[in-house]
């Protein structure tokens, strides 16, 4: 058991990611979205575990990008990490979102951090705010500081890395302190990597989607039946 499979569905495209083996290369597809079919990530997921050799107690983790990003790519990407781990009786990582759009830049060459440096990732924008991820680059892999809701317009002061969304909402931090955000399966697997080894739960149970704000799901809910129903 020494197969990391990563599952990536935060943002609109979604991949999927398979180390078959220690030291081995790593193998990644693109998931198709949703249609009337069906949602195709478990197909994804079975055709390149299939190319690879590697069967269902192949894998030793699932690591899956929690967001924040889209409602439903969240949850069916964090239940069906839940699901395969739970069958096979792999582990389960947790990664950031903001992890992964950070070490995507510096996977595909958009950014050369110096050593400690920090940027501010900036996900689910919306009306006055959004989820900022203060993150430190150690050894080309992201480290999380903190994270919280930040006001609209409150320069970051560092780095920032965000989509559209943030940069209209952003648009006094100057061109040469934005990248903008990019995220792939690839990445979510190198930090989920890294995380493991310097001691994250591997606890299926822990995996859950990152809102920072309650779903828009729920809140039309609350608003048709009522917050008790």
């Amino acid at each position: 058991m020494s197969a990391v499979l990563a599952i990536e569905l935060s943002q609109r495209s979604g991949s999927v990611a398979l180390r078959p083996g220690r030291g081995a290369p790593v193998v990644a597809a693109d998931v198709p979205p949703s249609d009337d079919r069906g949602d195709h990530l478990m197909d994804v997921i079975d055709r390149l575990c299939a190319s690879a050799g590697i069967g269902a107690r192949g894998l030793r983790v699932v690591a899956v990008s929690v967001g924040p990003g889209g409602f439903t790519g969240l949850r069916v990407a964090c239940a069906t990490a839940r699901a395969i781990a739970d069958a096979t009786g792999a582990g389960a990582i947790a990664v950031p979102s903001a992890l992964v759009a950070a070490r995507t830049l510096v996977m595909e060459h958009c950014w050369a951090p110096a050593e400690g440096a920090e940027a501010r990732v900036l996900l689910a924008a919306k009306g006055a705010d959004a989820w900022g991820t203060l993150v430190r680059m150690e050894s080309g892999m992201p480290r999380m500081l903190e994270a919280a809701l930040v006001p609209a317009g409150v320069d970051p002061g560092v780095l920032t890395i965000g989509d559209a969304h943030a940069r209209a909402l952003w648009p006094n931090v100057p061109a040469d302190r934005w990248l903008e955000a990019r995220v792939c399966a690839r990445a979510c697997l190198d930090v989920a990597v890294a995380l493991e080894a310097s001691g994250a739960s591997g606890d299926p149970a822990g995996v859950a989607p990152i809102y920072p704000r309650p779903p828009e799901a729920v809140t039309l809910w609350d608003r048709r039946h009522g917050a008790s129903a």
